[in-house]
């Protein structure tokens, strides 16, 4: 069944009755959350506005408008049901995440960073985090042609090889080495102390393209080295000019991603 025919049927097997919410189904916020995350908007937004009628105070429900008003390009909409959520107990992740995202397209950064803190405490410090298995943050999404840019900023690992922010092209977490990545690793940072290029006290973060090429082999080029680690929004201005074509490797060629948002 296409999304719009589910959508349809969704909105006859949901009446409207003043006064008297019931909770969604599950399985229905499901199949209208995928949609929204394939930017099905069409098709879901009626849904959508229905489950509200019916249910306003549903968080779920909220939620998922959040993510609607995101996808349609209304932050301010989608902000006003996230700041809702968060005033309440209980808000899961998923929306703390995009409630990131949100000011982060507002250029809001207090709040912004006010959330990420709040996400940060929720999951909890690693090695055992109170959140199992969770160890990154989704904390940005960039609009490029035909699609987006997610954004992870994972928690540092124990050791001096680790991952800080991932901007993946794709799944983030089903290819977390591909697509443009602020790492640093104990080789380089020895290499560069060993030129006296970099103090004994500061690690070297260096922000890599590395893409699969139609050969399946992996290309890296960097793109700029830092000396300690630099901040989220310094690397996104970096980022950014690469995806402008602003910007060209030190090492390495420019990769497909280079000047995308030119194309």
């Amino acid at each position: 069944m296409s999304f719009s025919r589910f959508a349809r049927v969704l909105s006859l097997l949901v009446p409207i009755v003043p006064g008297f919410a019931i909770a969604a189904d599950p399985a229905q916020l499901s199949a209208l959350r995928a949609a929204l995350e394939r930017r099905e908007t069409a098709g879901a937004a009626a849904a959508i506005d229905r489950l509200l009628a019916q249910s306003p105070d549903d968080p779920e429900v909220l939620s998922l408008a959040a993510l609607r008003e995101f996808r349609l390009g209304q932050p301010n909409l989608a902000r006003g049901r996230l700041e809702r959520l968060a005033r309440a107990p209980g808000i899961r992740i998923a929306d703390l995440e995009l409630l990131a995202i949100v000011t982060q397209a507002q250029g809001d950064r207090a709040r912004r960073d006010e959330v990420l803190d709040r996400l940060r405490f929720e999951i909890g410090p690693l090695p055992r985090p109170r959140i199992p298995g969770k160890s990154d943050i989704e904390r940005d999404r960039i609009a490029v042609p035909g699609g987006e840019i997610r954004v992870l900023e994972y928690f540092q690992r124990n050791g001096l090889d680790f991952i800080r922010y991932l901007f993946s092209p794709g799944d983030p977490w089903a290819n977390p080495h591909l697509g443009l990545l602020l790492r640093t690793d104990l080789l380089t940072t020895q290499n560069w102390q060993g030129t006296a290029l970099l103090a004994d006290d500061k690690p070297l973060f260096h922000l890599d393209l590395v893409e699969r090429g139609d050969d399946g082999t992996l290309t890296t080029s960097v793109y700029k080295y830092f000396v300690g680690e630099p901040d989220y929004d310094t690397v996104r201005a970096k980022v950014m000019d690469i995806l402008r074509g602003d910007a060209k490797p030190e090492t390495g060629p420019p990769g497909k991603l280079a000047g995308i948002l030119k194309r």
